[in-house]
């Protein structure tokens, strides 16, 4: 990851991409996960954040040829504990839009009473994926997260104790997310940290001002400043990145 003097943001960093409308950052996320699969093998191991991602991802993944559709196994960075037509559902929101014959390449939840055990389901699901691991933890071809207004990525929300866990779980369960539904599941940081890409997607000005603190000054203060892994790049709009003096790129 390049590093980023702390003032003022210098134009040209590799690893931001500033787009100025949602065709161009469809685009730009289409290069780089085309890229991703180029290098991959027989299958790729995609995390998905939901929310307003899903709009974006969905019409990313349908540009995709049918070759490289078939390669992906898909799954939600974190979920709420609803059913799958339940308006919150993350995987739900995604299989609406790309149809049930998705459903397949979905690691899908059926656990929704219990954070626990639907912890410990969707992990084993996802290690039946067989991604390639380090110490223990996978090492997820590429990882799409969102960030909030209030920084948090997945459902690690800034000042929560799942932050400081550092153990070999995959998947976390939270029963007290301070963002309803409270009840849900996450990847860890350290999963975060351990992907082989992880490539943010960040829209609109309200997230602006700790997306300077993030990527000008570097800060920590916030869960998506604490995701490290080795090849990271933020795709932002122009809303987002008002305070970063970056042009936005020819797509």
């Amino acid at each position: 990851m390049d590093t980023f003097v702390k003032d003022p943001v210098m134009p040209g960093k590799k690893n931001v991409i500033v787009t100025d409308n949602k065709n161009d950052m469809i685009l730009a996320i289409y290069k780089e996960i085309s890229k991703i699969i180029l290098e991959s093998g027989v299958q790729i191991t995609v995390g998905l954040s939901g929310g307003s991602m899903v709009g974006i991802m969905t019409d990313v993944i349908s540009r995709l040829d049918q070759s490289s559709q078939d390669k992906l196994k898909l799954f939600c960075v974190d979920e709420r504990l609803v059913s799958l037509d339940n308006e919150d559902s993350n995987t739900g929101a995604y299989l609406k839009s790309l149809g049930e014959g998705f459903k397949k390449q979905f690691v899908i939840v059926e656990e929704i009473n219990d954070a626990n055990k639907a912890a410990n389901e969707f992990e084993q699901k996802v290690k039946d994926l067989k991604p390639e691991t380090s110490d223990s933890l996978p090492k997820f071809d590429v990882l799409f997260l969102g960030m909030g207004p209030d920084g948090h990525t997945c459902s690690l929300f800034p000042d929560h104790e799942l932050l400081k866990y550092n153990g070999s779980s995959w998947i976390l369960p939270i029963e007290n997310s301070p963002k309803p539904p409270p009840r849900r599941i996450t990847v860890s940081l350290p999963v975060c940290n351990s992907a082989k890409n992880v490539i943010f997607i960040v829209t609109g000005e309200s997230k602006a001002e700790i997306l300077k603190e993030i990527i000008a000054d570097q800060s920590k203060s916030y869960p998506a400043g604490l995701v490290k892994a080795k090849k990271m790049k933020w795709i932002l709009d122009e809303p987002a990145a008002k305070h970063l003096g970056i042009e936005p790129a020819k797509i």
